[in-house]
């Protein structure tokens, strides 16, 4: 083979061609993304990592350089299992090649069979038949055959024809592959990495148009071959750990569920699990270190929409929105959680912290918690997501007034705007049981087919039309929150004072003068009347029943549900509160 050199640029170049055309394989390989769990996000958790890549690493001459920037990039925005095997593939890249400004075709060969090493080391139980089987072979294919070809493009030609040899006997290695009659959907992506390389090498230049081989889709198979899904939610949280020693975290992430992937770097390391009880695990890794970041995807309700889709219009709400777990489920409503800053870690609302989570460390601790708006990039990587299986999308989302999360979701629906879909995100005014109940009220539409259009008005009227009191028993919570002064708190809990709370109208919160919510109902019921409602409170199951009942022989029916409020309402009002939301009858 001729003598050459590789530079910083050469390998730049060669990675960013690769995933172009991943980036541009992926609604393909969302299509046949059937393991290890069916909820067809393959493709767009690749192609996020992609992006990140080229949009984030630098082009240096030095290999080195190019590597470090492009592992860094990758492991940062690293999504799901393949997204993130591939993630510390480059890291294993950029490891091999440490202090190396230039290098040969044989070192460029012994990198990547380096970094398969690394791929394989990052998953707790490797699984055949999957990326890492690809990545393997043809890593295998390059050492064994480099002193077959004249040139390197004629050997990288010959390794992608054996590759698409490699990605055919997936079917064969792994049971619900077969059955889905479908390549394993990383595979193929690392397939379209090997592809994009290649055409980069041929024609000097990053190919603008797909020249993947297409992949048979039948539907029918692929939909005859789904499995129970053995744990619920594709969960990632990056920690701050300073140690090399990660069989601890191992220990314990393994204990979790499965497909549990632990990668360290620059002092950080990032895990990956499905797991049933992502905030007890989020609970039990911040022993370790803060968390500096968390993802959750709930897979159920991922794979339900992608293979059963109930309803033509998709629902978003943020984790503010009260709602019962098996009631979001059964409707396939796509949930954003607000995120939480406490003792230095990052939580997500409702999914790797809850309500019991946070009363049991807040009395431990002097800090108090914070709360923020949802992250911007998991939003869009929501969004993207529905878009590929709805046309229209309405989101209902807390008051404007008490977070960012509306302007951060109007502003990424905007971004995303294309012919053909259409998506209106609301600012309830509303938050907790109230704007659970805005959401109920417009799946009950979306489930009745009403358009897009006449639901988008209704919900405009409707939200004016609902009502929240919630009686809180200690103040000191709020004031501790900065919510209302600390003097306040004390004196009110020194004169035994125990507050409503509401929302007026324009979405702000307010403080009623009265101290009887029965009273408050009763007026209310009496002036308007109440369609139906429901009830909420935070760690008081006792005295939220008793609302209930009371409400009942006022109104005359039961609840729709009585419910437990998130983390971060429950962290301003603190334990012991509880409420009334409800619809007026009569506007």
């Amino acid at each position: 083979m001729e003598a050459i050199r590789l530079t910083g640029y050469h390998i730049y170049d060669y990675i960013v061609a690769g995933a172009q055309q991943i980036i541009k394989n992926e609604k393909q390989l969302n299509e046949i993304n059937v393991f290890p769990v069916a909820d067809g996000d393959t493709g767009s958790n690749l192609a996020y990592t992609m992006n990140n890549i080229i949009a984030n690493s630098q082009r240096h001459d030095a290999v080195d350089k190019t590597l470090d920037s492009i592992s860094e990039a990758a492991i940062e925005a690293s999504y799901g299992n393949s997204g993130t095997i591939i993630a510390k593939y480059f890291y294993g890249l950029s490891e091999s090649t440490k202090g190396k400004k230039s290098i040969t075709v044989e070192e460029f060969i012994h990198s990547v069979n380096e970094a398969v090493k690394y791929a394989y080391e990052s998953i707790s139980h490797p699984t055949e038949g999957t990326i890492l089987t690809v990545m393997r072979e043809w890593a295998s294919y390059l050492k064994r055959e480099i002193n077959h070809h004249a040139t390197f493009d004629k050997l990288v030609n010959d390794s992608l024809k054996y590759a698409y040899e490699v990605l055919d006997k997936t079917k064969t290695l792994l049971k619900v592959l077969a059955e889905a009659d479908v390549v394993d959907a990383g595979a193929k992506g690392f397939v379209c990495f090997v592809e994009g390389l290649h055409e980069f090498m041929v024609t000097g230049k990053v190919p603008d148009k797909n020249v993947s081989r297409i992949e048979k889709v039948n539907q029918e198979k692929i939909s005859h071959s789904l499995q129970d899904i053995k744990f619920q939610y594709c969960t990632e949280i990056t920690i701050q750990y300073p140690s090399d020693d990660l069989d601890k975290l191992e220990e314990i992430v393994n204990e979790y569920g499965d497909s549990a992937i632990v990668n360290s770097y620059n002092q950080q390391v990032k895990i990956h699990v499905h797991t049933d009880n992502p905030h007890q695990l989020a609970s039990d890794l911040s022993e370790y270190g803060p968390i500096i970041y968390s993802k959750v995807d709930n897979m159920k309700i991922q794979q339900d929409i992608v293979h059963h889709r109930k309803y033509k219009i998709a629902l978003m709400t943020d984790t503010i929105a009260d709602l019962p777990d098996d009631y979001i489920e059964e409707n396939q409503i796509y949930t954003i959680p607000l995120t939480m800053m406490h003792n230095g870690s990052i939580y997500l609302d409702k999914y790797t912290t809850n309500a019991a989570t946070i009363f049991s460390t807040l009395d431990k601790s002097s800090e108090y918690p914070k709360s923020s708006q949802p992250n911007e990039k998991f939003i869009e990587k929501s969004m993207r997501f529905l878009l590929e299986h709805y046309d229209e999308i309405i989101g209902i989302t807390i008051s404007s007034k008490m977070s960012g999360t509306y302007e951060r979701m109007a502003s990424a629906a905007k971004k995303l705007e294309r012919p053909g879909k259409r998506i209106e995100i609301i600012d309830s005014y509303l938050n907790s049981g109230a704007e659970g109940l805005l959401a109920k009220n417009t799946m009950d539409m979306i489930k009745a087919g009403e358009s897009f259009d006449t639901i988008i008005e209704k919900i405009y009227k409707m939200r004016q039309q609902m009502k929240i009191f919630v009686k809180i028993p200690d103040l000191n919570y709020a004031a501790r929150s900065g919510r209302v002064p600390k003097m306040a708190g004390k004196v009110a809990a020194t004169l035994g004072i125990k507050p409503i709370i509401s929302i007026d109208t324009e979405g702000n919160g307010s403080v009623l003068k009265e101290f009887n919510i029965q009273k408050v109902l009763q007026r209310s019921f009496e002036e308007k009347g109440m369609a139906e409602y429901v009830v909420v409170h935070t760690g008081n199951p006792t005295q939220a029943q008793e609302l209930a009942d009371f409400a009942e022989k006022l109104v005359g029916k039961p609840p729709i549900y009585i419910e437990g409020v998130s983390s971060i309402i429950s962290a301003y009002i603190g334990k012991g509160a509880y409420g009334i939301a409800f619809k007026e009858e009569r506007e």
